[in-house]
């Protein structure tokens, strides 16, 4: 289990790299397109498209930090073990580790087999919070691409129709990961309340952990993996996100102007709310611009995150490279090119 955890967790996170790679596309190219930043989903204050997009950059390569740790406790081998109490025999249980390119061994023999369950714990909670970024983005795709909005539009491959109503191209692969999102944190939340009540050693409740494990496993790949061709069909429509702009989205940025020529605050807050057609003719263009500090619309370090993006893949590559050539050895053959389906192993 361990080893196939190791397998599925560098699997998605190079999915999760690449996935952060073309929403940073998304970023780099409508960079400066304003867009309507919201609060309570109301109209709030100027943002853009570069911000919004890698702000789920950043979310995702926040998150990978979280799969790298659940992928630091998977890579651990618990052999050697026995039941749980060692054995009366000269083992090397360090050997083990290197033959099968563990990183390290779990040192003592009753913990490794407490660990059943805690380690799929762990990656679900870690799967978890890559679920909850999904779908949060799921939501303000499904929101934004609204014909009442129109800020995108959605590839026609990755939207479905009705069974009646034959104008429909409905957002289901949005609405199937916000709902899945929900299962994966379950899973999560089932392995703990299942260990929660378990004494050490090993007790038969943990084999009801692996439904969890692998479906939580499966469920993340496959919303990281059909969100990468979605965005890069996404559609941004520029007037509609420019139209959208209406004299209160500068209300705040007026009264902070008007702070910082030592206008009391309280003042400055009334009299532009009584007065907000006097911030009609305001250019979102320029408003965005105008912030320039780390982080903004105008400060984004979109480099710094593609630096990010870059250790995160080189990592993946480096920790398969040292697996397969482990496992290469261990079996005889090249793994695992030559145990792909069609191909002869030479050996019987």
């Amino acid at each position: 289990m361990r080893l196939f955890g190791k397998q599925a967790l560098l699997d998605l996170m190079g999915e999760i790299a690449l996935l952060s790679r073309v929403l940073l596309a998304v970023a780099r190219k409508h960079r400066t397109v304003p867009m309507v930043g919201r609060t309570h989903m109301q109209k709030a204050m100027p943002s853009s498209v570069g911000l919004w997009a890698s702000a789920y950059v950043e979310g995702l390569l926040d998150d990978l930090v979280l799969v790298m740790t659940a992928y630091e406790i998977t890579d651990q081998n618990p052999l050697g073990s026995a039941a749980g109490y060692g054995v009366p025999l000269p083992i090397d249980r360090e050997l083990v580790t290197r033959l099968l390119g563990f990183g390290k061994t779990v040192h003592n023999v009753l913990h490794a087999g407490n660990t059943r369950g805690k380690q799929e714990a762990a990656v679900l909670q870690s799967l978890g919070q890559v679920m909850v970024t999904l779908s949060r983005f799921s939501q303000d795709l499904i929101l934004y691409t609204l014909p009442e909005l129109g800020y995108f539009n959605l590839p026609a491959a990755y939207t479905t129709g009705s069974s009646i109503m034959p104008q429909k191209t409905n957002p289901d692969v949005l609405e199937l990961i916000r709902a899945r999102a929900a299962g994966v944190i379950a899973d999560g939340g089932t392995v703990l309340q299942i260990l929660r009540g378990s004494p050490s050693g090993y007790n038969r409740d943990v084999q009801e952990v692996k439904e969890p494990y692998l479906r939580g496993l499966d469920t993340t790949r496959m919303s990281v993996t059909v969100l990468v061709p979605m965005i890069k069909g996404l559609t941004v429509n520029r007037k509609r996100l420019i139209d959208a702009f209406t004299p209160e989205v500068f209300a705040a940025d007026e009264v902070l102007d008007r702070v910082g020529q030592g206008v009391p605050f309280r003042d400055a807050y009334n009299d532009v709310k009584a007065n907000l057609d006097a911030l009609a003719n305001v250019d979102p263009h320029v408003a965005i611009a105008r912030k320039c500090h780390e982080g903004t619309t105008a400060g984004l370090d979109l480099d710094g995150l593609e630096d990010r993006v870059k250790v995160a893949t080189d990592f993946v590559r480096d920790e398969r490279r040292m697996f397969y050539r482990s496992l290469s050895r261990l079996l005889g053959i090249r793994y695992p090119s030559d145990l792909e389906p069609g191909k002869s192993t030479g050996r019987r």
